[in-house]
């Protein structure tokens, strides 16, 4: 009985401990999980949303967000076609990124401006916990000599007041290739996951059918 009742409070205090953990981990901040940007060549707007989910908008908010502009060379834009419609052939928004940081020789920084806020506004119907928000741009109000022509390359960070980051970005007048996906590549995750869930579950069930079996043996030899 006595070890019954002490597994009952190890197992207690663990999960006390990890929601207190969890608990202090939200309190400190987290990244903003999703950007989403857009840019309109002709209105020269660039228009980005925001995905932080916080329950305290005047404490906790993207602070800051950073806004780069570069020139690609031509020696990378001369491979696919003048047409502004054209989606960049094969290359992911992923590759793209390994892109960047492996030939930094290839991109030149044009222009750099942030902006900063003081609190987090809420576009969300839920005003008990504010998940999206959303903010356009003008370069102009930036930068008055700022012309962002196709093929510049935009990269927006949008820092969280108590820490974590998130980066998303665009190339203007283009968009991003899309691998086709099959249903089983969808479907894999899921049911991974699914299994990992369950095996604790299944293994304990089989372990107590196991040691309920040995005591019936007992019994029975008994």
């Amino acid at each position: 009985m006595l070890k019954k009742r002490t597994k009952y409070v190890l197992l207690i205090s663990f999960v006390v401990l990890l929601s207190a953990t969890s608990f202090t981990q939200m309190a400190r901040g987290h990244s903003p999980k999703f950007i989403d940007v857009k840019f309109y060549l002709d209105d020269q707007i660039l228009s980005v949303y925001y995905t932080h989910g916080v329950s305290n908008t005047s404490y906790h908010y993207v602070e800051t967000v950073v806004f780069e502009f570069y020139n690609i060379s031509s020696d990378f834009t001369s491979q696919y076609p003048p047409d502004p419609d054209y989606t960049v052939d094969k290359i992911t928004q992923h590759d793209f990124h390994y892109y960047f940081e492996d030939h930094p020789e290839d991109f030149t920084l044009i222009a750099e401006f942030n902006e900063t806020y003081t609190k987090q506004e809420d576009d969300s119907l839920d005003t008990q916990d504010t998940q999206i928000f959303h903010h356009n741009y003008t370069i102009a109000d930036y930068n008055a000599t700022l012309d962002v022509e196709y093929w510049t390359y935009i990269r927006v960070t949008a820092y969280c007041k108590l820490g974590g980051q998130y980066t998303n970005d665009i190339i203007a007048g283009h968009w991003w290739w899309d691998e086709p996906h099959s249903f089983m590549e969808a479907l894999l995750p899921t049911a991974l996951c699914t299994f990992f869930v369950l095996l604790p579950i299944i293994v304990w069930s089989v372990i107590g059918k196991i040691k309920e079996k040995r005591k019936v043996d007992q019994e029975v030899t008994r």
